[in-house]
């Protein structure tokens, strides 16, 4: 006969807490004019910045971006590439999902520029400026630098990711929406990203205000009636109290 041995499940580890860090336009803009300095890397540093902060895509999914993945005639950008919907880095279960979006205009115009001049010569979005034919597989370095020279702290390309959800909740689009342009499941939007939409809550916060300004009048209103008629009201009282106790 087997005996049971008592058996203690162990402790998970807590979650982590949710990054929060993002860049206002103002700081985006700094990051972007200070990608410009970067002698090496501005040329392939801004595209991805540019593509990093429209579409909210991860670092691998830009980095091994193709031209056959952008359609122009449909202003579409397919970051799945060879038709696959998870990043390479992960296995199929635990993958990270990629978007298929449609292209915002100004990035849609800033990639058809670049297609146009170095299409025909590449197959690569990010290649190297003199060396089409090669693939730029990092720009890990002179985002780094861009960083410490635009004066910021804690950014990561990740970051860009955090920044177009935040900027895309504050601007009061819906959530539903947003977690389709950003292949995020609806319910890590809103555990992370939720508490930056508080539009709903300032408008209701705005009608208590205002009923509570309604209440006040009315009851100024109601207070300066009843001065006039006090004596008979009180008459009418008591004449009805006197009569219930006859």
């Amino acid at each position: 006969m087997q005996r049971l041995v008592d058996f203690k499940f162990p402790k998970l580890p807590k979650d982590g807490r949710p990054k929060k860090r993002w860049l206002t336009q103002a700081e985006y803009v700094r990051l972007f004019w200070a990608a410009g300095a970067e002698y090496r890397s501005k040329f392939q540093l801004r595209l991805f910045l540019m593509i990093a902060f429209y579409t909210g895509a991860r670092k691998t999914a830009i980095m091994e971006l193709e031209w056959a993945q952008i359609d122009f005639q449909t202003e579409m950008l397919n970051f799945n590439k060879d038709g696959e919907e998870f990043d390479d880095e992960d296995d199929w279960e635990g993958g990270k999902p990629r978007s298929h979006i449609p292209m915002p205009p100004e990035l849609m115009r800033h990639l058809k520029r670049r297609f146009e001049m170095y299409g025909s010569k590449s197959q690569y979005v990010f290649h190297q400026k003199h060396d089409p034919t090669k693939r730029v597989k990092s720009i890990d370095k002179g985002f780094r630098q861009a960083v410490k020279r635009a004066g910021l702290k804690r950014v990561t390309p990740h970051t860009l990711r955090h920044t177009r959800v935040s900027l895309l909740v504050q601007a009061g689009e819906k959530i539903s929406d947003v977690a389709e342009y950003m292949a995020m499941s609806f319910q890590t939007l809103e555990k992370v990203y939720a508490h930056f939409n508080k539009a709903h809550i300032r408008k209701m916060a705005r009608r208590l205000g205002r009923s509570q300004k309604v209440r006040v009048k009315w009851n100024k209103k109601r207070k300066n009636k009843g001065k006039s008629g006090k004596e008979g009201k009180d008459l009418k009282v008591k004449t009805v109290i006197n009569q219930g106790l006859s």
